[in-house]
């Protein structure tokens, strides 16, 4: 159309003009396509850096998982989960840590990564472990089934063992240990396993003997399964009474064997054993050798070298004092853990003022398990009013149910008949809908209980 102005124009200068606006409303009409495109390109450009970020976390964190850094696994763990929750390696990353800690929800992780991606052998095997452990034994047996279907290797046939184990088919259970320890694929620590779990299902003393044998073998080795193949047996050692007497090691030392011998045989990292039935053939223990070998692993730390030293005990009461005295000055500098470890070993012992005189309480206050020794150690000293003024001070944050168990128990020694009540209220509404956290409640309610009665 001819506007009335370009009736002035020459015809070469109306063709420029009729050009240029030919190019004004293409431009105009290009624009927003060209934002728009632009806008969805920088989208998927942001999203795929966020993905690639997100699995950058996922595979730092199954590093830290391959090396049981739990506090660096579940870092970036998190992370990846937060920058991508769709993502399914930060999924993966999430339920795999949560299996490994052997905490429940790590099902609700199995669930959505499977409606994201179909699951790997790897992820079926911690579905099933993970489901085994919370007695969800029709999915565990799902599971299985599907391991076991096509190339099945020893930790899929160790599943199988568990999975038999609690659905009382001991003849499967059995068999199913025999190929795991039979396979030259299969590692030390799915050997030991299976060989735990062997000696649980078996009833002749000849075959435990052979069993007990087995372990020996894995204990001559390097690798965090020789190190719980040691473990096993010095408890084995400890748990058997000498000659003539009680053992002079403290019986708190010595572990809830039947539950640890369902955790080492179903995979946990329980340095836990069972106690040996009439029909084991337990042979003579040389204390020494077992004790070098212990502190001499590669892998030890203080729990494991404080075992190393009951060991010596056993052999020689007469050297409590200085054994005590040596793990003292060993352990007391070292960082959180060796601190909280050397703490549960004295307490043990009851051992409880040395506790409180040689580690201070700045010390104690590093970590979790330091400060709860810490006020274990008051506790058995009675000092009953210095433990609810450290709780009340707050110095060291604790899960409020425990907070409130802890002075429940306070209030009841120091006779603050509605203050205990009231501790115990708050201790269980803080629990909340939460099993584990109840569960420890009522535990701890009982052994308050007991205490009191004795009193």
């Amino acid at each position: 159309m001819t506007r009335a102005d370009d009736y002035m124009l020459t015809a070469e200068q109306l063709r420029l003009t009729r050009k240029r606006r030919r190019l004004i409303i293409a431009f105009a009409i290009l624009l927003p396509l060209v934002l728009i495109i632009g806008i969805i390109a920088a989208r998927q450009t942001r999203d795929g850096i966020e993905s690639w970020q997100a699995r950058r976390h996922a595979k730092k964190a199954f590093a830290f998982i391959a090396q049981e850094n739990w506090t660096g696994a579940r870092a970036e763990a998190i992370a990846g989960y937060q920058l991508r929750s769709s993502e399914p390696e930060t999924v993966r990353a999430i339920a795999r840590l949560l299996t490994r800690t052997r905490q429940p929800q790590a099902l609700e992780y199995w669930d959505q990564l499977a409606k994201i991606t179909p699951l790997s052998r790897d992820d079926l095997r911690d579905d099933a472990a993970i489901a085994l452990m919370v007695g969800d034994l029709h999915r565990a047996e799902t599971a299985v089934k599907k391991l076991i279907a096509t190339n099945p290797t020893p930790a899929d046939f160790l599943l199988d063992a568990q999975l038999a184990s609690q659905l009382g088919n001991i003849d499967i259970a059995s068999a199913d240990c025999e190929k795991v320890v039979s396979d030259t694929r299969a590692s030390n620590r799915e050997q030991l396993q299976a060989t735990m779990l062997e000696l649980a299902l078996n009833s002749s003393a000849e075959d435990s003997a052979a069993i007990w044998q087995r372990i020996e073998k894995i204990a001559q080795g390097k690798d965090a399964a020789s190190l719980d193949a040691l473990i096993l047996l010095a408890q084995r050692a400890l748990s058997i009474p000498p000659k003539g007497g009680t053992s002079s090691v403290a019986s708190a030392d010595k572990p809830d064997v039947a539950a640890s011998l369902r955790d080492v045989a179903h995979g946990s990292q329980s340095r836990g054993y069972k106690q040996p039935h009439d029909r084991d053939v337990v042979p003579p223990t040389n204390f020494q050798q077992l004790s070098a070998s212990l502190e001499a692993h590669p892998l030890a730390h203080a729990p494991h070298k404080l075992i190393a030293f009951d060991l010596l005990e056993r052999e020689d009461a007469t050297q409590r004092e200085a054994l005590i005295q040596r793990a003292v000055s060993q352990f007391k500098e070292g960082d959180a853990d060796d601190v909280a470890a050397l703490s549960r070993w004295l307490n043990a012992k009851g051992e409880h003022q040395r506790v409180v005189d040689i580690i201070p309480l700045e010390h104690a206050l590093k970590s979790r398990e330091g400060f709860l020794q810490y006020l274990d150690a008051l506790g058995g000293l009675g000092r009953w009013a210095d433990i609810k003024q450290l709780l009340g001070s707050e110095r060291f944050p604790l899960d409020p149910f425990l907070q409130s168990m802890y002075l429940a128990r306070c209030s009841a020694q120091l006779g603050e008949k509605a203050a205990e009540e009231n501790n115990w209220q708050r201790a269980t509404e803080s629990a909340g809908n939460d099993p584990a956290k109840l569960m420890q409640v009522g535990e701890f309610a009982e052994k308050n209980a007991r205490s009191s009665h004795k009193c």
